[in-house]
């Protein structure tokens, strides 16, 4: 049998079939298929691959389903194209952009209520380090303990913590890495808009990531910056939780491949 996903396949998944099914080694025709057969890394991502599609698909709209059966077919087309010889790195690559992607849908499908409706994967990765606070309200003062409860109640990282962000997760050392879907909007509809705009100057059509848990009932928004820093919205009191408004948490770039897809 040959991998579940191929051109051959992809008439089954038209069908709704959604098994996982790794690569018959014996079978093997193609470069491509020889050298997953060789490397035992390459088998398992592929078997991955298929268990994550697989999960996502009964989390899917009808709509959502079709899209998703058509960004597989791309990605798997690109795959034969720039990997057509078989080159190892190439097939680790594009696997791991994939599993990458995969991961990160199931995640934000996990966290909703409804089934997702939109799968345009929302990557947020590498490390991040919580640098400082963005308050240019300044309204009233705020002691150092005030603003650890703020953090705290929006399960935000006190400053000079280091996260890290992987497909799905999202990691507060030393606490568990905490299951975490990202979806692109703009400000527009986010709740308390009109605050959170009026506080921070940002304008209605400003893009923002709206993060969940299904798990922890975790909400995050964070505002990519032209800088490339990430602001993690939240409402800072004074103390006795006394004059609130909307400020941000500054995270840094802390590693090479810290990063937002799609960035822009």
């Amino acid at each position: 049998m040959r991998l579940l996903l191929n051109a051959v396949a992809a008439c089954c998944l038209l069908l709704g079939a959604v098994t996982a099914a790794a690569l018959d080694c014996k079978q093997a025709a193609t470069p491509i298929e020889e050298t997953i057969c060789r490397q035992a890394d390459l088998l398992q991502m592929d078997v991955d691959m298929n268990r994550l599609y697989g999960g996502l698909r009964s989390q899917l709209t009808a709509k959502a389903r079709t899209e998703l059966l058509t960004q597989q077919r791309t990605w798997l087309a690109e795959r034969d194209r720039a990997c057509a010889n078989g080159e190892i790195e190439c097939l680790r690559k594009q696997y791991r952009s994939r599993l990458d992607q995969l991961e990160a849908l199931n995640a934000t499908a996990e966290a909703g209520d409804q089934k997702l409706d939109d799968v345009t994967p929302v990557i947020v990765k590498g490390k991040w380090k919580a640098t400082a606070i963005q308050d240019p309200a300044s309204e009233g003062p705020t002691d150092e303990h005030a603003l650890r409860e703020s953090l705290a109640r929006a399960n935000l990282p006190k400053l000079g913590t280091i996260l890290d962000a992987v497909p799905g997760k999202l990691c507060f050392p030393p606490q568990p890495c905490d299951s975490m879907g990202w979806t692109q909007s703009t400000l527009a509809v986010v709740n308390g808009a009109a605050a959170i705009g009026r506080y921070l100057g940002l304008s209605p059509s400003a893009r923002v990531l709206v993060g969940s848990s299904g798990a922890t009932q975790s909400y995050y928004l964070l505002v990519p910056r032209s800088d490339g820093t990430l602001w993690a919205v939240f409402a800072l009191c004074g103390p006795v939780g006394g004059n609130c408004r909307k400020a941000a948490e500054i995270w840094s770039p802390a590693s090479p491949d810290a990063s937002v897809v799609p960035s822009s």
